[in-house]
């Protein structure tokens, strides 16, 4: 299983900003890698959780590819959801066999 880590992204997100810098390379990139899933960080838990393909589409490939600067408010309550769903939501399995990228800082 190939993942890809887009924390960094999702929270950026809510603070309504543009992407730049990190989370633009992160925006750019992460739909461009066929056949990874994007996961994010719980912290609360240090577990990964995929992002829904709703989520993956609405955050990482149309929202933040096209500018945050489209609609931040609804992008940021986006990430909230997300993040907020990622408490609870189950963890994503990492073994041996897992290729976990990441495009920011860690």
């Amino acid at each position: 299983m190939r993942l890809i880590d887009v924390t960094d992204l999702v929270e950026f997100l809510q603070r309504q900003e543009s992407v730049s810098g990190v989370q633009r390379v992160v925006a750019e990139v992460a739909p461009l890698l066929a056949g990874t899933t994007p996961v994010i960080l719980d912290r609360g838990r240090g577990v990964f959780i995929a992002l829904t393909d709703t989520e993956r589409v609405h955050v990482v490939e149309s929202g933040a590819r096209l500018g945050a600067s489209s609609d931040r408010e609804t992008l940021a309550n986006q990430a909230n959801q997300i993040l907020e769903r990622a408490r609870t939501a189950s963890p994503v399995t990492i073994d041996q066999n897992t290729i976990l990228i990441f495009l920011g800082a860690l």
